[in-house]
């Protein structure tokens, strides 16, 4: 498998969450379709250093974020009241960010 071997998907998963991104609309921005975009999320690809570098430009992540391990924080996030009126969008996004804020 070529590529950048440290890269994290689930790292891509939580900045195109915390930008309200589809895989779609990076995949356009960054010059690759949304099949390689899956595919460096679930692993089944690594994206060329040029891609990573694209990609973190595009999201505004250093690039060394996407080569982190995951951060499992289990339960600990919450919320004070419900988001039933959230888009799903929206609670992706608040998740994201609290992931993001929490590991700092």
């Amino acid at each position: 498998m070529r590529g950048v071997m440290q890269f994290n998907g689930k790292r891509l998963t939580q900045a195109l969450h915390a930008r309200c991104m589809t895989q779609t609309s990076l995949g356009e921005l960054i010059g690759y379709s949304s099949g390689t975009v899956s595919k460096w999320i679930k692993g089944q690809q690594l994206p060329e250093a040029y891609a990573l570098t694209q990609m973190s430009n595009v999201l505004k992540f250093p690039e060394n974020w996407f080569l982190k391990k995951d951060l499992d924080i289990g339960s600990q996030i919450s919320f004070f009241r419900s988001n039933a009126t959230a888009t799903q969008l929206l609670q992706r996004k608040a998740e994201a960010h609290l992931e993001i804020t929490f590991e700092a």
